[in-house]
């Protein structure tokens, strides 16, 4: 089918020749090999150097001259079809007369319903005297052999006489085509086409220019776009949301201290390693009312660096103080948060808060070092987020060494409830408080408690004259 196979010269082409015919579809009335084509052609080659031809040799031409035509094969089998029919003639009307042989319509009705195998396949000649057509549609199969895949049969039903307005008559026959399927699955017949049925109409036409507008392209394009618009934005918001996590839980950690970074003031050896920790001149932590300083830190002063309530630490070459509690507390994310934000407060009047420490022996809070120490002084707390102090008293308002007043120790109600409170700490107490046992506080109770600041100012007196006072704290303090 696509091979030369005629004994001449190949033109080296028969790749090619393969590649086309896989997308062959071959409609023809025979199905025959090429082996009984050859065996036609030789066995008419032979029969015609016998009589009454009796050409042979050189009268048959050179060998391209001795291939049959197309059409050999066809003019065969009318040649025998005519014979059979001839034959049928004689045996029913006789050999007397020379016309009848030529009558054609005694010839017509010799070939009624004559069927033999023939050189172009089964010949099929129905009552009306005509060659029933039979098509067989070939195409290569996955071993590149020739396989016959569909029959095609076209069948006269019957012939209808139509008489004309000028009254002549015209004969009209009806016909009926049948499909035979010779294949099981219809990847049989497809194989050479990757398994899919082609078109049946060029996509764009038979004149190349009509092909249809691809909104897919479009489509697909427009849906990437938006795709990656949609990625791009998720990842930004990601990224968004990560940085924000990733500073918020660095903000956390900066909250919680570890002790490894605190080292104890009383662990200095002299005012020059002190000096040398922190960068800069370092006043002693007392001093004379005048404003005179002391660079020393003698033994005086060590009862000074650490008492039972706080302890002096040296916190990124800087000094701060870690008020102590007794009390080891589990710190939520919501609590956290609540360190957060009061580690974020910056005021005049409110002293910073740097963190807690949870990983030292005792629990500390962490704040900065006011060098001036303790005087009696208050500003304003109840505009932050927290509220009210809740513990307010001259202990924890301290003075920097610019003489200004930093309130201290506030915010810490998650420790300070559970931090048993010493009676002397409840001086300052407003009684409403005390019989509640409200340590988280209240503005009306800060305002009691800076009354009692006030007061330790203007008498320039201790709370309660605790000092000259001959009743203990027990009596002082009524806790109902």
């Amino acid at each position: 089918m696509w091979s030369q196979q005629d004994g001449l010269s190949s033109d080296g082409r028969d790749n090619d020749a393969l590649v086309a015919a896989r997308r062959f579809i071959v409609v023809d009335l025979e199905n025959q090999s090429y082996a009984q084509l050859e065996s036609f052609n030789r066995n008419m080659s032979a029969e015609f150097g016998k009589p009454p031809f009796n050409c042979a040799r050189e009268c048959m031409g050179g060998p391209e001259e001795q291939t049959p035509a197309n059409y050999a094969r066809s003019l065969f089998d009318s040649a025998y079809t005519y014979f059979l029919a001839l034959n049928r003639t004689m045996d029913k009307y006789g050999t007397s007369s020379k016309e009848l042989l030529r009558n054609g319509t005694l010839l017509m009705n010799g070939t009624t319903s004559v069927t033999f195998k023939g050189q172009t396949g089964t010949v099929v000649v129905n009552a009306y005297g005509n060659r029933r057509p039979t098509f067989f549609a070939t195409m290569l199969d996955g071993s590149d052999t020739p396989k016959a895949v569909v029959n095609i049969t076209i069948v006269q039903q019957q012939s209808v006489t139509n008489v004309l307005n000028n009254g002549s008559t015209s004969a009209a026959s009806a016909f009926e085509t049948i499909f035979t399927r010779m294949y099981s699955s219809s990847s049989e017949i497809w194989v050479n086409y990757g398994g899919i049925q082609p078109l049946t109409r060029p996509r764009c036409g038979y004149s190349g220019n009509q092909c249809p507008q691809d909104i897919a392209l479009y489509i697909y394009s427009g849906g990437g776009l938006i795709l990656l618009l949609f990625i791009a934005t998720g990842g930004a918001i990601g990224i968004a949301i990560r940085a924000k996590f990733l500073e918020r839980d660095r903000l956390t950690r900066e909250c919680l201290i570890s002790f490894a970074e605190l080292r104890n003031m009383k662990e200095l050896r002299s005012a020059e390693e002190l000096n040398s920790e922190t960068g800069k001149s370092m006043r002693s932590m007392h001093s004379s009312a005048s404003g005179g300083t002391k660079v020393t830190l003698g033994s005086n002063n060590n009862k000074k660096l650490e008492t039972d309530t706080y302890a002096h630490f040296l916190y990124n070459r800087e000094i701060v103080f870690g008020v102590k509690y007794l009390v080891k507390v589990r710190i939520d994310a919501k609590q956290l948060g609540q360190l957060r934000k009061l580690r974020f407060i910056d005021h005049d009047n409110l002293n910073k808060f740097y963190g807690i420490c949870t990983d030292a022996p005792i629990l500390y809070a962490i704040w900065k070092h006011c060098q001036r120490g303790s005087l009696k002084g208050l500003s304003a707390l109840h505009q932050t987020f927290i509220g009210a102090h809740g513990s307010l008293s001259s202990e924890n308002c301290l003075i920097n060494d610019r003489w200004q007043v930093k309130i201290s120790d506030f915010g810490l109600n998650l420790i300070r409830e559970s931090q048993p409170m010493p009676r002397a700490k409840l001086l300052w107490t407003a009684p409403e408080h005390l019989r509640q046992n409200n340590r988280a506080g209240t503005v009306e109770g800060d305002v009691y408690s800076f009354a009692i600041i006030c007061t330790e100012l203007v008498n320039r007196e201790t709370v309660w004259n605790g000092v000259e006072r001959e009743q203990d704290i027990d009596g002082t303090v009524p806790l109902n």
